[in-house]
């Protein structure tokens, strides 16, 4: 054999070896699942074992995870990862049923057994609200065994009191609305705490400053009416020289008529204030403008929420405007301060962040005089984070877990700038590429209602 044609045919093995090794790697990849060559576009053949999922971020903030193709299945699992200052993580939304809207993270995305194309889309808010400072920030407490409750929030004034007191304290809390039991007919009120527990949590909180007020709630409707109600007054006079300093009440449900109901309401402030003590009073948002205008008392506390927060209702604005008596041009003023109550539930579709920010915005738009605070419910369904965006509201104090995130933003920034300076002298010559104030546009009020 000649040299050259030794020479030849070593070169024509070496272009087999080559094209059989091309047309593997199109074929296999490295799950050992047959894929077309372009993997890293996610263009894998459905045909052939795949459904791909589509992610997006809606908001600042990105995702562990971007779009891919999974192979039929297996599940995947995406972390929302909060990169941005001033910017949280809130909820999910795919055409997926089973996650859509879920606030879970990290999420586990079900394996999808259609071979076709499906969405994910990480929803981020803005974390810290301007900040509004009000007189009175309550919280409702409900020291009870609910399975929903997380563990450690289960009895919490009996079990945790030392956490609840810190909680209170840290985070610019006023007020605590202390459940003591339910009505029932025809006036007796079932008290859910001994009478030496009472008086720790007394004690306790005004250690540091926090109000106490017992709020008791009906079980059933109650008989309102000048017959009963000085049975009424006799059980509330009672549960007053156990030290609180006044009465929550949160009936209902009542067997007579509303004006009986605000009678009932008005002499109970009556009562209290002869013993020097406060009276504050649930309502629901005054959508027919008959019972903020007559109450006469300390604090109307209005519950803006119903089986989730009426800032994520499409007429949140119109409910809102009701508990001023301000909606359709009318003018009919609450008698006594308002307090709004807003709802942190697992129910909600958006965050705590997300309603302060839409309160933010409503108060831009329209300011009331009658607006003596907000209340939280329920300071069993309040998470670390919540603390922080409350506390930052309410105070106008960024929190710690954005201060160092925030020097270190500085720093870096100012590094950048001073490299970028000494590289090229001239990069600011030119005033359309130097715009001041972007960094805090992630802190402006946000309304999606």
């Amino acid at each position: 054999m000649s040299l050259r044609l030794f020479l030849v045919l070593a070169l024509i093995g070496i272009l087999a070896s080559v094209s059989f090794a091309t047309s593997n790697s199109e074929q296999i990849n490295l799950n050992g699942v047959k894929a077309h060559p372009d993997e890293s576009m996610g263009s894998y053949d459905v045909s052939l074992g795949y459904w791909n999922l589509t992610i997006t971020i809606e908001g600042d903030g990105s995702t562990d995870q971007t779009s891919q193709s999974v192979p039929v299945g297996s599940d995947l699992n995406v972390t929302a990862l909060e990169t941005t200052i001033g910017s949280e993580f809130d909820h999910w939304e795919s055409n997926i049923a089973a996650i859509d809207e879920s606030r879970t993270n990290p999420i586990t995305v079900p394996a999808q057994p259609d071979l076709s194309t499906h969405n994910l889309t990480a929803v981020f808010v803005a974390a810290s609200p301007l900040p509004i400072v009000f007189d009175e920030r309550p919280v409702w407490i409900q020291n009870a065994a609910w399975p929903y409750f997380p563990t450690n929030k289960r009895n919490v004034l009996t079990n945790h009191l030392g956490e609840v007191v810190t909680d209170l304290e840290n985070n610019n809390i006023t007020m605590a609305f202390v459940f003591v039991g339910y009505w029932t007919v025809p006036a007796t009120l079932t008290l859910e705490m001994t009478d030496e527990q009472i008086t720790t949590v007394i004690n306790a909180l005004h250690a540091v400053g926090i109000k106490v007020l017992a709020w008791g709630e009906n079980a059933g409707a109650i008989d309102v009416s000048p017959a009963n109600r000085d049975n009424l007054y006799s059980v509330i006079a009672s549960l007053m020289t156990k030290g609180f300093d006044g009465y929550h009440d949160d009936i209902e449900d009542w067997t007579t008529t509303l004006q009986d109901w605000v009678d009932y309401e008005n002499n109970c402030t009556v009562l209290l204030h002869g013993m020097d003590k406060l009276m504050t009073a649930a309502v629901g948002f005054d959508w027919q403008q008959n019972t903020n205008p007559y109450l006469q008392m300390d604090y109307i506390v209005s519950m803006f929420y119903s089986s989730q927060s009426k800032c994520e209702d499409p007429q949140g604005r119109a409910y809102w405007q009701e508990n001023f008596g301000e909606y359709g041009g009318n003018n009919n003023t609450p008698a006594s301060p308002v307090i709004i109550g807003l709802m942190n539930y697992y129910g909600n579709k958006h965050s705590l962040a997300w309603q302060l920010n839409w309160v933010s915005n409503e108060l831009n738009l329209d300011p009331h005089p009658q607006l003596a605070g907000f209340c939280i419910w329920l300071y069993e369904y309040m998470t670390p984070s919540d603390w922080s965006t409350w506390k930052y509201w309410t105070t106008g104090t960024i929190i710690s877990e954005y201060q160092s995130s925030l020097v270190l933003t500085f720093l870096i920034t100012a590094t950048l700038v001073a490299l970028m300076i000494k590289s090229r002298r001239r990069i600011f010559k030119s005033p359309a590429k130097h715009q001041e104030g972007k960094a805090w546009d992630a802190y402006s009020p946000v309304s999606r209602c």
